[in-house]
C-alpha cells in the first residue's frame, strides 16, 4: 500500500446527513458532478457546490457503514480524499476505519495480506467503471457480497457480467435519480457469491 492514514485532527463540517457530519474535499479525479442544462446559478458556485457534495458522498458510504461493521478499510487514489475521510471519521467519532491512498489494484492485494479476506466489498468507481485488474482483485478477495455504486449504468453492466461469470449472482439493481432533469443516473447493485 502506498500510504495508510488513520483518523486525526479536527474538521470544519460543511455537510450533514442523518446525524452524521461530512466535510467535503476538493474535487477528485472523477471531475465535477453532472449539471442541469441551462442552470441559472453562476457556474463557479454551482460547480463547486456539486463537486464538493459529490466528493463528500464518496466517503459517507463507508463511514455510514462503519457503525455496523467490525472494520472499514477505504482505498482511494486521491490523497486529498483520504485526508477528508480521516477528518470525517474523527468528526463523527468513528474509530474502526482506516484509509489508504494508492492505486486500488495494487493496494487491495496488500490490504488483503494485512487485514484478511473481506466479508463485503463496496465499490464506487468513476464513470469509466472498474478496470479488469480491479475486478480480478475483487474476485480474488472472494467477498460474500459486493455492493456496486455506479454513476454510469453502461459501465456497471460489463463489470456486473464479469462478476456473474466469476460466481456472483446479481440480486438487485436500484436506480437512483440524484441529478433530476439531467441524463445522469446512479445505480446501486448488490451481488452475492453463489
Amino acid at each position: 500500500m502506498d500510504n495508510m492514514y488513520r483518523p486525526a485532527g479536527g474538521a470544519d463540517p460543511q455537510d450533514s446527513r442523518s446525524n452524521e457530519q461530512f466535510r467535503a474535499a476538493p474535487p477528485g479525479p472523477s471531475g465535477p458532478a453532472p449539471q442541469r442544462p441551462g442552470a441559472q446559478q453562476p457556474p463557479s458556485l454551482q460547480q463547486h457546490y456539486a463537486r464538493d457534495r459529490r466528493h463528500a458522498m464518496r466517503w459517507s458510504i463507508g463511514l455510514t457503514l462503519a457503525r455496523k461493521a467490525l472494520t472499514i478499510w477505504g482505498i482511494e487514489v486521491s490523497h486529498e480524499s483520504v485526508a477528508c475521510a480521516i477528518e470525517n471519521a474523527e468528526l463523527n467519532g468513528i474509530a474502526n476505519a482506516a484509509f489508504f491512498a494508492g492505486e486500488v489494484g495494487r493496494s487491495l492485494e496488500a490490504l488483503r495480506e494485512r487485514a484478511g479476506e473481506p466479508d463485503v466489498v463496496v465499490v464506487d468507481p468513476p464513470r469509466a467503471g472498474l478496470s479488469a485488474k480491479i475486478v480480478r482483485r475483487i474476485i480474488e478477495a472472494g467477498p460474500s457480497r459486493i455492493v456496486y455504486v455506479s454513476c454510469n449504468p453502461t459501465t456497471l453492466a460489463p463489470n456486473a457480467a464479469q462478476l456473474v461469470e466469476a460466481g456472483y449472482e446479481l440480486k438487485r439493481v436500484s436506480p437512483v435519480d440524484m441529478f433530476p432533469q439531467t441524463p445522469h443516473i446512479e445505480c446501486v447493485a448488490v451481488l452475492d457469491r453463489r
